[in-house]
């Protein structure tokens, strides 16, 4: 079974979070003498990645735009190439055209009726434009 991105997203987060919680217990066992605030300071540049871990070879890039990759993997992965966001509708004749129209301008529940009203012809026109 494969993991997907986010859950492997979900998988760097947190072994970041153990790296830099590792590296706060290595800190404060080598300077006893910081104060609280630098090591609040110290822990959230480790979180964030914006300084190296002493344990690993982080590179402290920290939260830049080229750490998110996600608008160019949603590009790439979801931008649809299905029919429905490319539709053209299928136009031969006034009728259809006619048909068209009307059925753009109908809206939720009014279409059943309309659609049911049409004569058989209509009916074509409806499949020819819509291919169903």
């Amino acid at each position: 079974m494969s993991i997907t991105r986010l859950e492997m997203e979900y998988y760097k987060n947190i072994g970041r979070i153990a790296d830099a919680l590792e590296a706060l217990v290595a800190q404060g066992k080598q300077s006893q003498q910081n104060s609280t605030i630098n090591k609040l300071n110290a822990a959230s540049n480790l979180l964030y990645g914006n300084s190296k871990s002493p344990l690993k070879n982080n590179p402290g890039t920290g939260r830049s735009e080229d750490n998110y990759t996600y608008p160019q993997f949603a590009k790439e992965h979801y931008e649809s190439s299905s029919t429905i966001n490319n539709f053209k509708p299928t136009i031969t004749n006034d009728q259809d055209e006619r048909i068209y129209k009307e059925s753009q301008s109908i809206t939720g529940g009014e279409f059943s009726d309309w659609y049911n009203k049409l004569n058989d012809s209509e009916k074509k026109s409806y499949q020819r434009i819509y291919g169903h």
